[in-house]
């Protein structure tokens, strides 16, 4: 028998006899947000990660009575699925409040890529509709003086979901006093703050003030 027939023939066996439909739900990279939510959703009808889910819950629960839920880490191997699993945990908490009428917003800031703080925060503004696009010319406290203002006119629930925040390069302690201190002191918000990080010793280096 000739080679490539053979090879044919052998690629055939292997297509009609493969218990995977699709190789691409093995990596969710491969998939878009729509597929990895529906991915989600299989997983959690089958209580895969009920554990996760009724932890995630709890947590969040005070929303609905007026409360002011604590600030949230995630931690996890590269690949585990935090990004993911948060959004689509968030986007249906969103829809809940929308249905109880609780006022609630969030924002996923993607450090996936390395950022100083100034970018950081700048991609912040442009998410608000604070600022534009800056490469220079602007301080960074007159930059987060523009968040400040944007944000001053919100009374409801403010969800920021850092991913990777240990992608803050340069100033992160700024970042972190920006975020945790001067910005709820300075809007009317409630803030309420998820870090992600694929290191667990990643604030051991940060200012503890």
């Amino acid at each position: 028998m000739q080679a490539n027939i053979k090879i044919e023939k052998q690629i055939q066996s292997v297509l009609n006899n493969t218990i995977i439909l699709n190789r691409k739900y093995l990596d969710d990279e491969q998939l878009d947000r729509e597929e990895q939510f529906k991915v989600l959703e299989e997983i959690f009808a089958v209580d895969v990660r009920d554990t996760e889910i009724k932890d995630m819950s709890s947590h969040f629960a005070p929303l609905f009575k007026g409360g002011h839920p604590v600030h949230l880490s995630l931690y996890g191997k590269t690949g585990t699925g935090k990004t993911v699993t948060m959004l689509y945990f968030l986007n249906l908490l969103q829809s809940l409040c929308k249905r109880k009428k609780v006022d609630m917003m969030y924002l996923h800031l993607d450090l996936s890529t390395p950022k100083p703080c100034f970018r950081v925060l700048n991609d912040l503004a442009c998410f608000l509709d604070a600022a534009k696009r800056y490469k220079k010319g602007i301080s960074l406290d007159e930059l987060m003086g523009k968040i400040e203002d944007r944000m001053k006119g919100y009374r409801g629930y403010f969800i920021v979901f850092v991913d990777e925040i240990d992608h803050v390069r340069r100033d992160l302690d700024s970042f972190l006093k920006f975020l945790v201190k001067r910005l709820p002191q300075s809007a009317p918000l409630k803030l309420i703050i998820i870090f992600s990080s694929n290191k667990l010793n990643w604030q051991e280096n940060i200012d503890p003030v």
